[in-house]
C-alpha cells in the first residue's frame, strides 16, 4: 500500500466517526421536540407534589378526587383521621394509619 493510499485511509478512518457522532447529535435534537416528550412534560407539570410530612399533605396519589369510597360500600372509619375506607384494607387512603 502506498503512502498515498495509507494517507487516504487515515483522513477517512478519521473523519468517519465525526460524521457519524455528528449525524446522531442531530438526530438526538430532533428527537428533543417530539410531542410525546412534550405531552410527558406536561404530565409532570400537572402531577402534584407533597411535602416530607405526613400532616402537611393535601392530596392523596391514589386517589387524587379525594371523595373516599361511597356511602353504600361497606366501608371502615379510620380512628385517626376519621376518613371512610373500603372495608378490607390495612391502611388509610387518607393518612395512611393503621386501620383495626
Amino acid at each position: 500500500m502506498g503512502p498515498v493510499a495509507a494517507l487516504l485511509f487515515t483522513v477517512v478512518l478519521s473523519l468517519v466517526p465525526t460524521v457519524l457522532f455528528l449525524g446522531l447529535w442531530y438526530a438526538l435534537l430532533a428527537l428533543r421536540d417530539d410531542d410525546l416528550v412534550e405531552q410527558s412534560r406536561a404530565m409532570e407539570a400537572r402531577r402534584p407534589t407533597y411535602s416530607s410530612s405526613p400532616g402537611a399533605r393535601k392530596q392523596s396519589p391514589t386517589r387524587p378526587d379525594a371523595s373516599g369510597p361511597s356511602e353504600s360500600d361497606a366501608t371502615v372509619v379510620c380512628p385517626r383521621c376519621g376518613s371512610r375506607n373500603a372495608a378490607g384494607v390495612t391502611y388509610c387512603w387518607h393518612c395512611l394509619g393503621e386501620l383495626d
